[in-house]
């Protein structure tokens, strides 16, 4: 039977183990979010880097080789937000155009929408 001073001296002992194991998860998580917190700040530098074109429907939907007709159908589905200036002013961003993809879900997987 063990006595009082083995038990506390295990209980000790796993305390310590315990304590080393959550300081290396906290050592860990700092580390992932150092990291994380380079990427965003990566990421934040090279959106500032890009100029961003602004399109009429018109423009847009050219772009995407659609009528405005389909293109008004998929905005009002809630496939694409437009930029709403006015009430009757709507443009849409050339960071859309990288998301055709969200847009026409099966044709860029076919390939068969190439967007310049």
């Amino acid at each position: 039977m063990k006595t009082l001073e083995d038990r506390l001296g295990a209980a000790r002992q796993i305390l310590l183990e315990m304590e080393a194991r959550e300081s290396n998860n906290f050592a860990l998580a700092r580390k992932v979010l150092g990291e994380m917190e380079e990427d965003v700040r990566a990421l934040r530098m090279e959106v500032g880097r890009k100029q961003i074109e602004i399109f009429t429907e018109e423009e847009f939907a050219a772009k995407l080789k659609i009528s405005v007709t389909t293109l008004r159908r998929i905005r009002r589905e809630g496939r694409v937000q437009p930029l709403q200036l006015t009430e009757k002013t709507i443009r849409y961003s050339s960071l859309q155009l990288e998301r055709v993809h969200e847009i026409f879900p099966r044709a860029a997987r076919s390939g068969l929408r190439k967007v310049s």
